[in-house]
């Protein structure tokens, strides 16, 4: 009875060893729409697929940057994404311009891109928005108006380097 039992318990653990290195093989592709607008100018709409699990926000946007040629520029922390084209976070007259994103049409509960994660199917839609001051620290959000040509491609952005921005704001 003994040697059944070790029989037994041998070919469980063979069992279970099999399929978790069948599973181990597995490349995990996420597929997400992603979306980029300033205004009327849209910089990016399209799907991008990233490997590996869980992937980020800021991995996708980092991956549409490569395949796509999508020019990004990210905070010094790389958790943000600060600069898309020639639109950068910056503080122009009082008024805050940055880049803010979503997930499937809500803005994220907590965190920077970097921490946010997808899955399959997502849609993340970045948006360009001036914050207009309230008082109190506080402004009032809307999307960035491509007439006022505040951003210009001649111009670079409304700052020579995104670095030299104020907010590092994702």
């Amino acid at each position: 009875m003994k040697k059944m039992a070790k029989i037994a318990v041998l070919l469980v653990v063979v069992m279970i060893g099999t399929a978790l290195s069948s599973c181990a093989g597995q490349i995990v592709e996420t597929k997400v729409t992603l979306k980029i607008t300033a205004g009327s100018d849209q910089i990016f709409n399209g799907e991008v697929a990233v490997t590996g699990e869980n992937p980020t926000v800021l991995q996708v946007v980092k991956e549409a940057a490569i395949v796509h040629g999508i020019k990004a520029v990210y905070d010094d922390k790389d958790e943000s994404v600060i600069k898309f084209s020639f639109y950068n976070n910056t503080e122009i007259d009082g008024n805050m311009y940055l880049w803010e994103y979503k997930i499937n049409t809500l803005p994220p509960k907590t965190g920077k891109a970097g921490t946010n994660t997808v899955a399959s199917g997502d849609t993340i839609e970045y948006n360009f928005n001036v914050g207009k001051p309230l008082g109190n620290d506080k402004f009032s959000w809307t999307a960035y108006d491509s007439a006022s040509e505040l951003f210009t491609e001649e111009a670079g952005g409304a700052v020579n380097e995104a670095e030299e921005t104020t907010a590092a704001v994702s």
